[in-house]
């Protein structure tokens, strides 16, 4: 019986980059069609209808305008991301980062590509800036979690998961990879009841039954691992 180790990692990335696109802080009263901001926000309308090759070619547009447009570079980031052109996407967010190195959307979004790339110590770099310039929320959290259970620091996994569910209670998501991270630290009753507690919260959640069936037979308890593993 295999344990299911991420949970979700891929899809999250996407969302997640997606969830934080900012818009510039500028004043776009009256503005002409042609300046930087206006062809900005026509790459967000664009990216908003899920036209990303449409959006890139508007973020470009404003870049060419602004070159020190750092907002734009981060969106840019966000389409090519979109668009599977990852290190495209990685390029855009390292400009918008040293154009602007307190844009904390930027350093997350860096985090979860180099993280989607398995580049665990580069992740983990981003994120953290990230987290101490404010994106200090359950799901930046949970990205440092996997990122340290996959570069095998396991305690401080504990500790950003920890935090993760602190700041959002029913996040199962976050209990499955906790049940993990305990059950490779041999605290295997207290992994138990990360994955079932998972499993209240989400009771289809098929990576979560799977784990507790493994965690069941490390621990000895065999009989109870069938059940587990089949959801029943």
């Amino acid at each position: 019986m295999k344990r299911t180790r991420l949970y979700h990692a891929t899809i999250l990335l996407l969302a997640a980059i997606s969830a934080a696109e900012v818009l510039p802080n500028r004043q776009v009263a009256a503005q002409a069609v042609n300046d930087s901001v206006g062809f900005y926000n026509r790459g967000l309308a664009l990216h908003r209808a899920l036209d990303y090759k449409g959006a890139v070619e508007f973020y470009r547009r404003a870049i060419s305008l602004d070159p020190h447009f750092a907002d734009a570079y981060n969106s840019l980031c966000v389409a090519y991301a979109k668009l599977n052109l990852s290190e495209k996407a990685i390029e855009s967010c390292h400009q918008a980062v040293s154009l602007k190195p307190d844009l904390e959307a930027a350093h997350y979004n860096l985090g979860l590509l180099f993280a989607a790339a398995h580049e665990h110590g580069e992740a983990i770099e981003s994120l953290l800036i990230a987290v101490r310039i404010g994106c200090n929320d359950a799901l930046a959290q949970y990205h440092l979690g996997l990122e340290y259970a996959e570069s095998g620091r396991q305690e401080e996994a504990l500790i950003a998961l920890k935090r993760a569910i602190t700041l959002k209670p029913n996040y199962s998501a976050a209990y499955n990879q906790l049940g993990v991270v305990r059950d490779e630290l041999g605290q295997y009753e207290a992994a138990i009841q990360s994955f079932a507690k998972a499993i209240t919260l989400k009771s289809d959640q098929a990576e979560s039954y799977n784990n507790l069936g493994v965690t069941y037979c490390h621990a000895g308890r065999y009989p109870e691992a069938p059940q587990s593993s089949s959801g029943e």
